[in-house]
């Protein structure tokens, strides 16, 4: 199964309940991506979350709150079981982001980590 199909197939679409990675950062960023997704929708690839903690899309995050857009989230522990992995053993024991961050960078396979903005 191909990257964008494997998480089309994983993919939820709710609003809100979601925690941001960090706070937004660079304002400049928001202001486009609020105006886009007023305009547009939610564009691109969904946030992987963590239970209700987001580990990527900080920014969309913030932005679909403001634009009342609902929120696209592929479960890390989904995502994990259809790869094969075990995430309950993977994770930080404290679920500790920053680390959860790295584990996921260095066990997804490198095309979905790309897609779904993971980076450590």
């Amino acid at each position: 199964m191909r990257t964008a199909e494997l998480i089309d197939s994983l993919t939820e679409t709710r609003d809100g309940g979601i925690d941001p990675v960090h706070h937004v950062t660079d304002r400049a960023k928001l202001a486009v991506l609020v105006t886009d997704m007023d305009e547009h929708g939610w564009v691109g690839p969904p946030l992987l979350v963590d239970g209700e903690q987001a580990l990527t899309g900080a920014h969309r995050l913030v932005a679909a709150r403001e634009t009342f857009t609902p929120m696209p989230r592929v479960d890390i522990g989904e995502l994990c079981d259809a790869l094969g992995l075990k995430w309950a053993e993977l994770r930080h024991p404290d679920g500790d982001i920053d680390a959860n961050l790295d584990i996921a960078a260095e066990h997804l396979p490198t095309e979905i980590a790309d897609y779904l903005g993971v980076q450590n």
